[in-house]
C-alpha cells in the first residue's frame, strides 16, 4: 500500500467500490446521473472515516486551516465553499472536489 493512502476498512472499501471515479466519462453517459449516484457513497465513506479518526490531522489541517491555503483568496479551502453557499456535508458532495479525489 502506497504510504499516503488511508487504510479502509471493507465496509468502506465496499462503499468507494460504488462511487464512480473516471475523470472522462464517454458521451452516453450523463455525468449528472453519476454525480447524484456517488452522493450517498461519497458522504458513507466520509462519515465513516470521520467517525473513526481515520484521517491525519495535517490532512484535515490542509482543508480546513487558513494557514494552509497560499494564494490571494483568504482563508482554508472550507471556507471558499462556505463563502459560495456550500456547507456541511454538501461540501463532500461538490463536484468540484469530488474531481479531487
Amino acid at each position: 500500500m502506497n504510504r499516503y493512502h488511508i487504510a479502509l476498512t471493507p465496509e468502506e472499501q465496499e462503499l468507494l467500490s460504488k462511487i464512480d471515479l473516471r475523470d472522462d466519462l464517454p458521451v452516453a453517459i450523463d455525468p449528472h446521473a453519476v454525480y447524484q449516484s456517488n452522493r450517498a457513497p461519497i458522504l458513507a465513506v466520509m462519515k465513516s472515516l470521520i467517525d473513526r479518526a481515520a484521517i491525519p490531522q495535517h490532512r484535515v489541517s490542509f482543508f480546513t486551516d487558513p494557514k494552509y491555503k497560499t494564494g490571494r483568496l483568504k482563508g482554508s479551502r472550507q471556507s471558499l465553499f462556505e463563502r459560495n453557499g456550500t456547507r456541511g456535508e454538501e461540501i463532500f458532495e461538490h463536484p468540484s472536489l469530488q474531481a479531487v479525489s
